[in-house]
């Protein structure tokens, strides 16, 4: 009886890992960026009639993009958002392109100085040129896009989406961030948007910040800063919206929708 539990358990593991080997990588894309000297992968969902239209379509660009779970417990960003745009279909939001961008070295892509409990940190403004040098212009020449872009991170990546709003705020149209870590940078973050707001007198830009007011100590408590600067300085043009959810603990799970409701559905955009 103890060798055919010990076969069926063997059979289990074996369908179980062909399982993941099958559905894993089967939509995975790749792209060589010589900018990060590595091969790097990501994920294309195409919204529903692509196929037989010749219309052009935003795209969502989502950060650790990658089909697989970035926080214990949670659900991967990139089902999240896939069940979150069909949701979305009969809204005034438009079809868009999603595109997964999946992690190799996440804490050095995403923080934008190194710190002292994570020494990988500092890799941001390399991280951000692959995406407008690299992958933008990949997506663009393979699929039909317009230009309006709206990029999508929680947490580490959400500081990484604020960082490329403040240091390249034309690379997208949008900018959704959960949960974005500022603590790890507060100054250097609030300097970058005092900056930026100084010079750039109008700014048509999007920006939704959506987070836990009791969320983690380099979270939560660094944001109420960068919204008085936001308050003070804000560029004409320039539509921006903060949500408290309490008890939404870390990357409140509506993230995605509310951010996407609050760019497209509040009032009628135009995009170009």
């Amino acid at each position: 009886m103890k060798k055919y539990v010990q076969i069926g358990g063997v059979i289990f593991f074996i369908m179980i890992s062909w399982y993941f080997i099958k559905t894993s990588g089967k939509d995975y894309k790749k792209i060589p960026s010589k900018v990060l000297g590595e091969t790097r992968s990501f994920l294309v969902h195409l919204p529903e009639g692509y196929e037989t239209s010749k219309k052009r379509y935003p795209v969502l660009y989502l950060l650790d993009g990658g089909d697989i779970k970035v926080h214990s417990g949670d659900v991967p960003a990139y089902t999240r958002a896939v069940n979150t745009l069909k949701k979305m279909a009969d809204t005034k939001m438009p079809p868009l392109i999603l595109v997964g961008v999946a992690n190799t070295n996440r804490l050095r892509d995403m923080l934008p100085v190194k710190i002292r409990i994570y020494l990988d940190g500092g890799g941001a403004d390399s991280f951000l040129r692959f995406l407008r040098e690299e992958l933008i212009p990949y997506i663009d020449s393979h699929y039909r896009t317009t230009s309006y872009r709206v990029l999508y991170g929680g947490s580490d990546s959400g500081l990484f989406t604020i960082y490329a709003l403040l240091n390249a705020p034309d690379s997208f149209s949008a900018y959704i961030s959960s949960s974005p870590s500022l603590g790890w940078c507060p100054g250097l973050i609030n300097r970058q948007a005092e900056e930026l707001f100084e010079k750039k007198k109008n700014l048509e830009k999007h920006l939704y910040i959506i987070y836990d007011p009791k969320d983690r100590p380099y979270c939560a408590p660094a944001i109420p800063s960068f919204i008085e600067i936001l308050k003070s300085r804000q560029p004409r043009g320039f539509q921006w919206e903060v949500k408290e959810v309490k008890g939404g603990g870390h990357i409140p799970l509506s993230s995605i929708q509310d951010g996407l409701e609050f760019i497209f559905c509040r009032e009628k955009k135009i995009l170009k």
